[in-house]
């Protein structure tokens, strides 16, 4: 009981530590903002792993075994690198984002470790996304409500952070809590409505609106597998006959549906006044956007030479962005960051895992059953969709802040217990 409060009370604070300055700018412009308190994500570091070294075992064994010592040896050598090089605020910014990887880990140890481990999950979702509401609306009250998401567009610029952090925790909570009573379902619908409206509607962020909707489709394909004991079924319940009959009847009769009230309401039409649409419809016309997000990977591709092509700059490289108009530690599309940092090294193991062996691997989950043992074939149905939402997002988003690497760490975390344990908390 004792390990359970410990695991608890470390959760809990570090999800307080890592939020507490996105709470105190809430509402403000991004150019008004300030660095809040200092130290707090030193702090969240220590907590969540000091606490889950204390009351896990299961968490002790991984970091002192072989994934803790070449993660461990991966951080030494490319901050050796920058040393030499890179300015030290630069360093340790970089730093403190690349050990969210070890954050991320510790943090699923604790949920698991804790009093009621479902609760904190929900807790994980809740927090980021109604702080999330909350700072929006603050930034809405000041603005015409009314005009925002058909005329203008309201922005914190920690949108990206929030969502990337939510997508293998929301993943998660999809295969565990959609599984569970009414009212589970309703609490995760609800956040889900919530974050798609936030980002999609008030601040028309297009990329939120693909990796969210590539996100649910996947998760709920896994959701049609019968879950028995921590095990999924080898066959989906939308595979069987007399469910793609009625599938493909609902489907007509939605599309019939729709054709009649587009006819009557015009809804296509209601539909084009949401910014959103303009905004995709600016990518035909040349939008500046994404013609700068562009030019900001070219720049860090040319920023590099010699040698820095095959092991990079190290942590705290940064180059100038054309985005930005000053030295960047990281590029718009994300891929980019690694390749600064670790050159094509670095930059080939991310793109191959991310976007070659995962995916074969979850297809192969899906059409092959009998090829994976049971619980690890559960284990990576489960959590590939946001591990997946995660790597599209990576391409359109390149914050490099723990937020954004904690997911790694968490979707780590939560394959090797489910491999182990199946899918259960």
């Amino acid at each position: 009981m004792t390990l359970e409060i410990i695991a608890t009370t470390a959760f809990y604070l570090t999800l307080f530590l890592l939020f507490i300055n996105f709470y105190l700018n809430a509402g403000l412009e991004p150019k008004n903002a300030d660095e809040g308190l200092r130290g707090t994500i030193a702090l969240a570091a220590t907590v969540s792993i000091g606490g889950a070294f204390l009351s896990d075992q299961e968490f002790r064994k991984i970091l002192l075994g072989k994934i803790g010592f070449f993660y461990a040896i991966f951080i030494l050598l490319y901050t050796c690198i920058g040393y030499l090089q890179n300015e030290t605020m630069f360093i340790l910014s970089d730093f403190a984002a690349f050990i969210g990887f070890i954050v991320g880990f510790a943090m699923f140890r604790l949920i698991v470790k804790s009093c009621n481990p479902k609760i904190q999950l929900l807790a994980l979702i809740s927090v980021p996304t109604l702080l999330l509401y909350h700072s929006l609306s603050l930034l809405a009250s000041k603005t015409n409500i009314i005009a925002l998401g058909t005329e203008n567009r309201i922005t914190t610029y920690a949108e990206s952070q929030f969502l990337m952090f939510l997508q293998v925790p929301l993943a998660i909570a999809i295969g565990i809590l959609g599984r569970q009573g009414l009212l589970w379902k309703i609490i995760l619908g609800g956040l889900l409505g919530l974050s798609f409206f936030c980002t999609v509607i008030w601040v028309s962020k297009r990329s939120a609106l693909i990796y969210l909707l590539l996100l649910v489709i996947l998760s709920v394909l896994v959701l049609s597998y019968r879950l028995s004991n921590g095990l999924l079924a080898t066959q989906s319940s939308i595979l069987k006959l007399g469910q793609i009959r009625n599938i493909l009847f609902l489907i007509a009769v939605l599309l019939l549906i729709g054709i009649f009230t587009d006819f009557i309401l015009d809804i296509q039409q209601s539909a084009s006044e949401y910014f959103i649409f303009d905004r995709f419809a600016q990518i035909e016309s040349g939008d500046k956007s994404s013609q700068l997000r562009v030019e900001e990977a070219i720049a860090a591709v040319q920023s590099m030479q010699n040698l820095e092509w095959l092991v990079g700059r190290g942590i705290g490289a940064t180059f100038l962005s054309p985005v930005l108009n000053q030295a960047a530690t990281w590029s718009h599309i994300g891929i980019f960051t690694f390749l600064l940092k670790g050159g094509l090294v670095l930059f080939t193991f991310v793109i191959f895992n991310l976007y070659f062996k995962f995916p074969l691997l979850f297809v192969k989950a899906l059409l092959k059953p009998m090829c994976f043992e049971p619980k690890r074939r559960a284990a990576l149905l489960t959590i590939f969709p946001g591990v997946f939402s995660w790597a599209i997002a990576l391409l359109m988003v390149g914050h490099l802040h723990i937020l954004i690497i904690i997911p790694l760490g968490f979707g780590l975390g939560a394959y090797l217990h489910f491999k182990k344990y199946g899918i259960s908390l």
